[in-house]
């Protein structure tokens, strides 16, 4: 039960408050005057406060706005006015008043304005104590993240670095294959964890990207440099036309981990003896770019599903998407372009990319 201040010079309405709202406070205060209302306010923490005609309109409408500057969620304050302040209801609106009685009081109505202000306050109290849980709860798990992205780049570089080495030296086209699948799940690994930071940092808003005009072609070919050998390995065929001449505005970095992601997921459903076709198509106002696969298609309800977090399609072909396809539809989007999922006849897994166009 809240402590409950009543400020008013009449001291019938006073006597009406003291009668009624006892059953509604752990403790009830009178003040006189401006004065001792401010004061008992800085002494206390009253749940609810009742401004009557110890308050000229002004002052009530000043001292509202103080009490919400102070605690604006946690404190109820309802306007006690005389049957003229009916003719100002916007006085319940701007300065933050829960409600306006009008007088003379009646006991009844007043016990139910006070207990319903009270309710609604509680629950606008709660609503932003919650915000303030989950802003805390998002900045530690930003921190959290953070850490394990830097623990995790350092010893994955190292591993990279020392396969990369060790393949100089490898004749033998066995050892030298085994050699080049560690390192493109190293490769993939960095960029999960990168991937986990940005998600971060775009979602709160505060992501860094530096677009240039980046040749789709080369990024294309930068992506495919790495799984030659497991793409080899199970007869899984490339056919790429996309033009030198393409460009796209994009972070470069973002635009490889976001093709990136998408080769990976064909590469991982396409199956042994499938194709990957890369091609594009320019229109008056965009770039598309078509990375289409010969595995199975992904279930037209849940096309728009697999590019939410940690969305899962539910059918055994298709089982979790993780955060890979949501980080290239945010990044994506980032940059003002799109992605979509569709098919078309001999490709049932077909996924768009649709780039602002760079002339």
């Amino acid at each position: 039960m809240p402590i409950v201040l009543y400020a008013s010079r009449t001291g019938t309405d006073a006597d009406i408050a003291e009668r009624v709202l006892g059953t509604l406070a752990r403790k009830l205060l009178i003040a006189r005057d401006v004065f001792e209302a401010q004061r008992l306010c800085e002494c206390i923490a009253p749940g609810l406060v009742i401004l009557g005609d110890a308050f000229a309109d002004e002052e009530a409408l000043k001292f509202c706005a103080e009490i919400r500057e102070r605690v604006p969620a946690a404190v109820a304050v309802i306007r006690v006015a005389s049957g003229r302040a009916a003719a100002l209801p916007l006085w319940a609106v701007e300065p933050g008043f829960d409600d306006i009685i009008v007088t003379p009081l009646d006991p009844i109505e007043l016990a139910q304005r006070c207990k319903r202000a009270l309710e609604r306050r509680g629950a606008v109290h709660a609503a932003d104590e919650r915000r303030e849980q989950i802003e805390v709860l998002r900045r530690n798990q930003e921190e959290m993240t953070a850490l394990v992205v830097h623990d995790m780049k350092g010893p994955l570089g190292a591993v990279m670095m020392n396969l990369e080495f060790l393949r100089e030296d490898l004749v033998d086209p066995d050892h030298a294959a085994a050699l080049d699948d560690a390192f493109a799940a190293c490769r993939r690994l960095m960029r999960i964890t990168v991937n986990l930071l940005d998600l971060n940092r775009i979602e709160a808003g505060c992501m860094k990207t530096s677009s240039t005009t980046v040749s789709i072609a080369a990024v294309v070919a930068s992506c495919l440099q790495f799984r030659r050998a497991s793409a080899k390995r199970d007869e899984i065929g490339f056919d790429v036309d996309v033009p030198d001449s393409l460009r796209a505005r994009f972070d470069a970095d973002l635009l490889e981990r976001v093709l990136d992601n998408v080769l990976d997921n064909a590469m991982r459903y396409v199956g042994k003896y499938g194709r990957v076709r890369i091609w594009s198509v320019c229109t008056a106002d965009k770039s598309l770019l078509y990375m289409a696969n010969t595995g199975p298609a992904v279930p037209v309800s849940k096309r728009e599903l697999i590019f939410e977090k940690f969305a899962t399609t539910g059918s055994s072909g298709r089982m979790s998407m993780g955060l890979g396809l949501f980080f290239c539809r945010v990044a994506i989007e980032e940059h003002g372009g799109s992605i979509i999922v569709t098919e078309l006849p001999q490709l049932p897994c077909v996924f768009v990319i649709a780039l602002p166009l760079v002339v």
